[in-house]
C-alpha cells in the first residue's frame, strides 16, 4: 500500500494533536508536524514515540523555509490547522491573527502549489493524490440569531463578526483563489465548536471544568444564553480523515454534530456530571456563575447544516455530549 506523506501545520495544537494521534495509528501515514509552539501548543511527547512521526518548529509565514521543508519531506497531503484561534485575543491584539492566519495561509498555498507543479513536471504529470485540507470554522458565517432555527449551508454568504473569524474567512478566499488560478488541490472544512482532550484552558469547556474543580467563579458573557453547536474533537478528526481519503478536490464541508445548547445550560450539564462523581459539592451551579460584560461583537448563535458531509462521505458524529464531557473531564483529571 502506498504511503501518505502528511504535513500537519499546528500539529501540537488542540485539533492537530488529536488528528496526528489518529493518523499515526496507520504506519502507512508518515507525519510531519510543523508548529511554532505558541502558548496554546501541547507537548508532543505522545507523538514522539511513533517512528512515523517527526517535528519541525517553524513559523508558517516564512515562505522560503516552508518551501525547503516541502522539498525535503515531499508531502502529498497537507492538513492546515495552524492558527491563532481565541476570539478574545483577536479583539485586543489582532496583529498575530493577521500574520499567522492570513499570511501563513498564503505562504502555504503558494509553496504547495509551486511544489506540486514542479513535482508533476518531473513525474510526467502524475498528480500523486495531492490534497490541501484547510480547517476553517463555523464562525465565518457570522451570527445566526435572526434566522431562528435556520442552519447555515456551505454555499451561504460569509459574514464574519470578529477579527478571528474574519482572518479565517480571508484564508478561505485565498485558498479558493489559489484553487482556481494555480490548481491548488484544496478542500475546506468548517467545524463547529470542538471540545475534548488537549484543549487549552482558556476555551469555554475546559475553563468551566477547571473553575468548578477549583471552586472558583466562571466568567459568563452577557446573559449566557448564547447558543453553540458542540462536537467532540475525535469525531472531527474522523471527518478530516474521511475528507483525506474520500473527498473530491474543491469541496467545502460543514463538520458538526446535531447538538446545540445555551452556554448556561452547558455549564449546568458539566456541573451535574462533576456532582455525580463527588467532584463538586455545591449543588447550585448558578452560584459559580459570574456574569460579565458581553464580548465586543459577540455572535449569539452558530448553527451549521451537516447533511452534505453525511451524504458525500458517509460520516456522522457519534459521540454524545454526555460521553464527550465525561471523557474530557477524565482527561483533565488525569493531566
Amino acid at each position: 500500500m502506498k504511503k501518505n506523506r502528511i504535513i500537519i501545520t499546528g500539529g501540537s495544537g488542540f485539533i492537530g494533536i488529536n488528528l496526528a494521534l489518529e493518523l499515526l495509528q496507520n504506519k502507512n501515514n508518515i507525519i510531519l508536524n510543523i508548529d511554532n509552539l505558541t502558548y496554546a501548543s501541547n507537548d508532543d511527547y505522545m507523538l514522539r514515540k511513533y517512528s512515523n512521526y517527526s517535528f519541525i518548529k517553524e513559523n508558517i509565514i516564512f515562505k522560503n523555509k516552508i518551501a525547503n521543508i516541502l522539498k525535503k519531506f515531499k508531502p502529498n497531503i497537507i492538513f492546515h490547522l495552524a492558527a491563532e484561534s481565541h476570539v478574545d485575543r483577536s479583539i485586543f491584539k489582532s496583529n498575530n491573527f493577521i500574520s499567522t492566519n492570513i499570511i501563513g495561509t498564503y505562504s502555504l498555498a503558494e509553496c504547495f502549489s509551486k511544489y506540486i507543479s514542479s513535482t508533476q513536471k518531473s513525474n510526467n504529470n502524475n498528480n500523486n493524490n495531492f490534497k490541501f485540507i484547510y480547517v476553517s470554522t463555523d464562525e465565518v458565517y457570522g451570527d445566526n440569531f435572526l434566522k431562528k432555527k435556520y442552519r447555515n449551508f456551505e454555499n451561504d454568504r460569509l459574514l464574519p463578526s470578529s477579527p478571528y473569524s474574519s482572518t479565517k474567512a480571508s484564508s478561505e478566499m485565498i485558498i479558493n483563489a489559489w484553487n482556481r488560478t494555480f490548481k491548488l488541490p484544496a478542500i475546506i472544512c468548517r467545524p463547529s465548536n470542538n471540545y475534548g482532550p488537549f484543549q487549552n484552558k482558556e476555551k469555554f469547556i475546559p475553563l468551566v471544568i477547571s473553575n468548578f474543580l477549583q471552586n472558583t467563579k466562571i466568567p459568563v458573557y452577557g446573559s449566557g444564553k448564547q447558543i453553540r453547536n458542540w462536537i467532540f474533537v475525535k469525531d472531527t478528526v474522523k471527518a478530516l480523515i474521511k475528507v483525506m481519503n474520500k473527498s473530491k478536490i474543491g469541496k467545502i464541508y460543514n463538520v458538526s454534530s446535531d447538538f446545540e445548547i445555551e452556554n448556561l445550560k452547558l455549564i449546568k450539564l458539566i456541573h451535574d456530571q462533576l456532582s455525580k462523581r463527588g467532584l463538586v459539592t455545591n449543588k447550585n451551579y448558578k452560584s459559580f456563575v459570574n456574569h460579565v460584560p458581553d464580548r465586543l461583537g459577540h455572535d449569539f448563535r452558530y448553527s451549521i447544516d451537516n447533511k452534505k458531509i453525511k451524504s458525500d462521505l458517509k460520516w456522522n458524529s457519534k459521540t454524545t455530549i454526555a460521553d464527550g464531557i465525561k471523557e474530557t473531564i477524565n482527561w483533565y483529571l488525569d493531566k
